[in-house]
């Protein structure tokens, strides 16, 4: 487990939403008022929300506030390094507020949801032991729900390397046909997501069917805070976040593009496949760019119908006891 401290600075200027849940938020920017649902004496908070909608920054001032700590649930910053190419908070940003769950595995280890879920409820409960509020965060939908809920995983199934390697000489677009045909209903929930197609289909491989989430168990009282902008504010951030951090993941990239098979970087996703497609004279720096506004886009618009399914029709009127995901309406 890899843990950050940082040096303390001046507590952001944000008005959070109070511990109850109401319709109205006053949030001041960078924060547009936050959808928030849950219990009223939570054990855990859980930031949400589409990528590049400043959960990060969010959790910082959440964690502030319920003297708590910082989760990460993001598949791609639990690799050592690629700071930039995965938008990890930097230490000078922290606020003083330990982050748990970045840096905890080499780039060419394949870290599954199983894991990210064993070694969180770890780091969950040793926060709560010493009498402290953990703050869940991540754009990793399956990592969040792997966490929270207990029977969420299949039962446990060692990858499969022969397949896997037939499996990643087929497009997204045939894994998910492949996985439409077997099992429709979970073909639609993950959508164009290489390495949990692959998975699903190593685990249809195995078990001949994927067990269902229907007898789920929350392993704690939570609250949860989404974060939602309006689509055009959504797209300027998201394109200034990737102006403002190409020229540093281009560092990053290029430094490791040794490590980076083309198989792997295609299972790690978009940032380094076009990033790498650029630094080999694939795309110019113009279509870089646009190339990663629109797929970071495309994954906001994913993330955003993942939450909708999972957000409460009396979310922003009165309290929603933690049930699983989508049944959660009172």
């Amino acid at each position: 487990m890899r843990t950050y401290h940082s040096g303390k600075k001046p507590a952001l200027q944000i008005s959070l939403p109070p511990t109850e849940v109401s319709s109205e938020h006053s949030v001041s920017a960078p924060f547009p008022a936050p959808i928030v649902w849950g219990e009223a004496a939570p054990e855990v908070e859980v930031v949400i929300g589409p990528t590049a909608s400043g959960k990060s920054a969010y959790a910082i001032a959440l964690a502030q506030r319920e003297n708590g700590e910082v989760v990460s649930a993001d598949s791609r910053q639990v690799y050592k390094g690629f700071t930039f190419t995965t938008a990890k908070v930097l230490p000078e940003e922290m606020q003083g507020v330990l982050h748990h769950m970045m840096d905890v595995a080499d780039i060419e280890e394949v870290y599954t949801a199983g894991r990210y879920a064993k070694e969180a409820q770890e780091v969950v409960r040793d926060i709560l032991a010493r009498g402290k509020r953990p703050v869940i965060t991540g754009g990793t939908m399956f990592y969040v729900e792997a966490l929270l809920w207990e029977g969420y995983l299949p039962a446990e199934v060692p990858p499969n390397l022969p397949l896997r390697h037939k499996l990643e000489q087929r497009t997204t677009e045939e894994l998910l046909d492949l996985l439409a045909r077997r099992d429709p209903e979970r073909a639609a929930a993950i959508g164009p997501n290489r390495p949990r197609l692959v998975r699903a289909l190593e685990i249809l491989e195995r078990l001949g069917a994927i067990p269902r989430r229907e007898h789920l168990t929350p392993r704690w009282r939570a609250r949860f805070h989404y974060l939602i902008w309006p689509r055009e504010e959504l797209e300027r951030r998201i394109r200034a976040r990737v102006e403002a951090r190409l020229d540093a993941m281009l560092e990053e990239i290029r430094n490791e593009q040794h490590r980076l098979t083309p198989e792997r970087a295609r299972r790690l996703g978009f940032d380094w496949t076009l990033t790498l497609a650029h630094l080999q004279g694939g795309l110019s720096r113009e279509e870089l760019i646009e190339a990663l506004t629109r797929a970071d886009l495309r994954y906001a618009k994913r993330q955003e119908r993942w939450w909708k399914r999972f957000i409460p029709s009396t979310a922003r009127k009165e309290r929603c006891a933690l049930t699983p995901p989508p049944s959660c309406s009172h």
